[in-house]
């Protein structure tokens, strides 16, 4: 059985989740760290593009590359749009370009490293 039906629920929960935690008011406490924020879009991001990147991979490595990026920064676009909407949140360019950076460095990540394990065990 392929893993690829596991993938596609997990992110659409995780689809969900991100939705969910953009509509809190008053959102998870941070470390008082300068742009700490910043690091956590970049992971929650990064992970989003690793999902969809494993839900929808097919034989062309780059078509699927390019859709799952597409995708996920446009979900992160669409959460600070979101976040516009929701009191005592706003809408970060900032947070955008963490979203952005963390969904393309995820894909190009695992994607080069799925490639690589491949190649490896066919030597």
């Amino acid at each position: 059985m392929t893993k690829r039906p596991l993938f596609r629920i997990i992110t659409v929960l995780y689809l969900f989740l991100i939705f969910y935690i953009s509509s809190l008011s008053q959102p998870v406490k941070l470390p008082p760290i300068p742009e700490f924020d910043k690091v956590i879009h970049f992971f929650e991001f990064g992970l989003l593009g690793y999902l969809v990147f494993n839900s929808i991979e097919s034989y062309n490595r780059k078509r699927t590359e390019l859709y799952a990026i597409l995708f996920s920064i446009f979900y992160g676009g669409l959460d600070e749009i979101h976040q516009y909407f929701v009191p005592g949140r706003c809408c970060d360019w900032a947070d955008f370009l963490a979203d952005s950076l963390g969904v393309i460095s995820a894909v190009l990540i695992f994607s080069n490293l799925k490639k690589n394990l491949k190649n490896y065990g066919k030597n």
